[in-house]
């Protein structure tokens, strides 16, 4: 049961948790242009500003992708939702480990791909 509770909870946090992602990539890339361009052109400012659209955009998806996974477990076990999800059959600690190992997977995401990001900027 513990698989599908997981299985159930990737399906939840991934249609948010993919978008943030997607937005750093979209980000990452519109650096590495602004690079390229910027060499070719002597236009600093341009590189500059996305620097800075970059290391903020790193920073929420790591805040946001934070806040979310500790909103959705308080509300999926402590509202309205939790008493329905402490009526399902299985132990509560199956329920809570869930949502741990989902949170943790998603941090590990959330570093690689954020390392990649880093990296793919640095190469350019």
């Amino acid at each position: 049961m513990l698989g599908k509770l997981i299985k159930y909870e990737f399906k939840a946090t991934s249609k948010i948790l993919a978008i943030l992602h997607i937005a750093l990539f979209i980000t990452t890339i519109m650096g590495i242009i602004a690079i390229s361009i910027s060499k070719k052109n002597n236009l600093e400012y341009i590189s500059n500003l996305t620097m800075v659209l970059y290391v903020l955009i790193l920073i929420a998806v790591a805040v946001a992708a934070l806040i979310y996974m500790v909103v959705r477990f308080y509300r999926n076990i402590f509202t309205d939702e939790g008493y329905l999800m402490n009526t399902l059959p299985v132990k509560s600690y199956e329920l809570i480990l869930s949502k741990l190992i989902v949170s943790f997977v998603w941090t590990l995401i959330n570093a690689v791909c954020t390392i990649f990001s880093i990296s793919l900027l640095a190469l350019s």
